[in-house]
């Protein structure tokens, strides 16, 4: 972007009153963050090694995926024409401490004024992935959300900050907003849950939690299945099975949702060829489980998830709905939790939607929030007021 207020050839120091700011996270004799402009892709890849570092295990599994490196590579590769790339990588003593991983867009606020807007790399387009956030070391966590949030602010890039899907406990949304509203910003949240939980230590143990209903049901489904022919379950471990899980999945998640009269994520090419991409890069790392459930060799339903940091979590279905009543989702879904936790794995993921089929799997929430800040003052607080008097808006 040429009209940033960082050099992306040299290294400055961050808005005034954000270079020198120390709080309980770093002592007051740290040296000062610096910030450094990326917005082109050959400083992005000279970005992964630190990318990666920073995202492995520092914000919890969401982070390792959503918020790592392939992901957020591969997205751009793919996706890059939304925008222009605006990364901000902050340093302190020749160590990059934190990664604000942004790109430059034009939106519509409220359908309809067009307004310069920031969103995180990695979203838009037909993606959205969960828990996007900044990356820093945890003991600069909170100057690192600082210094990016006083820049955002006091620097006026945009005229809109739109980051979606953040963590419900991130100190980087905490701050902003506190920032905006002390500058007289009003913020738009929107609040969003999904289903979460642990998994016990054995497959009997997850079968006793599941019910007597369910237990009684999944039984009945498995016959139904072993009737209509020969059945298998089987997690597709190679490139070559890969390619053929990744194309029965477009294939069912597409024949699932025409049933329904809806559209899917599957429709655009770009969202085809991304997902092929971060299942090639999670296989490298034996982080996919891709789930097929085969019936006399035919793929009659597909489960697309990973597992990161020893949580298991399901993003996308495609299953046959000339087989609905089975419920081969649901069956696979089960197959690969008991295969999971025979494997030691202990927590589980339902990923994006409080839908209601989630609670026979997991009973608690993991929340995350939206916030879109209008940064001209005036204009924040005409769209609160518009936004209130909308039909089904409290905020």
């Amino acid at each position: 972007m040429s009209d940033s207020r960082v050099s992306k050839e040299s290294s400055a120091s961050a808005p005034s009153g954000c270079s020198t700011q120390s709080n309980s996270s770093a002592n007051i004799s740290a040296p000062a963050l610096e910030i450094r402009l990326v917005d082109d892709e050959r400083a992005l890849d000279a970005l992964a090694e630190d990318w990666a570092r920073l995202a492995d295990g520092t914000l919890g599994p969401h982070a390792g995926l959503f918020g790592g490196w392939d992901w957020n590579r591969l997205w751009w590769t793919h996706y890059g024409h939304l925008g222009t790339l605006h990364v901000l990588v902050l340093s302190a003593g020749g160590v990059v401490r934190g990664i604000a991983p942004f790109y430059h867009t034009r939106s519509r606020l409220l359908g309809v004024l067009p307004l310069s807007t920031l969103r995180f790399v990695g979203i838009g387009g037909d993606t959205s992935p969960d828990d996007l956030d900044l990356l820093a070391e945890p003991a600069w966590r909170e100057r690192v959300a600082e210094t990016v949030a006083t820049y955002l602010l006091d620097g006026r890039l945009v005229e809109r900050v739109e980051l979606r899907d953040l963590p419900d406990d991130s100190v980087f949304a905490a701050r902003l907003v506190a920032l905006a509203n002390a500058r007289g910003i009003a913020e738009h949240r929107r609040v969003a849950s999904r289903r979460v939980g642990a998994l016990p230590d054995s497959v009997e143990g997850w079968r006793a939690a599941s019910g007597r209903n369910a237990r009684k049901q999944r039984k009945r489904r498995l016959n139904r299945l072993a009737e209509l022919g020969e059945s298998r379950f089987r997690v597709c471990e190679t490139p070559e099975a890969l390619a053929t899980g990744h194309a029965a999945l477009v294939r069912l998640h597409r024949a699932r949702r025409e049933s329904l009269g809806q559209s899917g994520g599957f429709d655009s090419p770009d969202y085809v060829a991304f997902h092929l991409d971060v299942m090639r890069a999670l296989l490298a790392r034996d982080e996919l489980r891709l789930g097929m459930l085969m019936l006399d060799g035919e793929a009659i339903a597909v489960e697309y998830a990973f597992l990161v940091d020893g949580t298991l979590m399901f993003f996308q279905t495609g299953f046959d709905p000339a087989h609905d009543k089975i419920g081969p989702g649901h069956l696979l879904m089960n197959w690969l939790i008991e295969r999971e936790i025979d494997a030691g794995t202990r927590r589980l993921d339902l990923l994006k939607g409080d839908y209601a089929y989630k609670d026979g799997y997991a009973k608690d929430s993991r929340r995350s929030q939206t916030l879109d800040l209008c940064l001209r003052p005036w204009l924040s607080r005409l769209v609160r007021r518009i936004r209130r008097g909308l039909p089904g808006r409290t905020s």
